[in-house]
C-alpha cells in the first residue's frame, strides 16, 4: 500500500530546494511506500510564479518526484462535504448560485 501525500506551494518549494537527487529520492519513496501529488490549485499557484526559471525547476521537480494525477485540494474535498451533507451536488450547486448564468 502506498501513502499519499500531499505537497502544497509551500511544500512543493521546501522539497525542490533541498531535494537534488531525484533517483536517490525515489529510491527512499518507493523504499517507504509513499507518493507525493499535487492539486491543480498547487500547479496553478506554481505557473503564476512571475520568475520564469523558478516555475520551470518546479514544474520539472514536479514532473520527476510527483505522481502522475493530480488531487483535490483540501478546499475542494471541503466544500464537496459540506455540499453532500446539506444535499447538495457541486453541479447543482454550481447551477443554483451566480457561478453559471440562467439559461433561458
Amino acid at each position: 500500500m502506498t501513502g499519499i501525500f500531499y505537497l502544497d506551494t509551500s511544500g512543493l518549494n521546501f522539497f525542490a530546494d533541498n531535494v537534488k537527487d531525484f533517483d536517490g529520492f525515489s529510491l527512499l519513496k518507493k523504499h517507504l511506500g509513499f507518493e507525493l501529488y499535487l492539486s491543480p490549485i498547487t500547479l496553478w499557484e506554481v505557473l503564476l510564479n512571475s520568475n520564469e526559471s523558478r516555475r520551470d525547476y518546479l514544474v520539472y521537480w514536479a514532473q520527476f518526484n510527483c505522481g502522475p494525477e493530480l488531487l483535490k485540494s483540501p478546499s475542494e474535498i471541503i466544500i464537496q462535504y459540506i455540499l453532500a451533507l446539506i444535499g447538495f451536488t457541486v453541479s447543482r450547486w454550481v447551477t443554483q448560485t451566480h457561478l453559471c448564468p440562467k439559461m433561458s
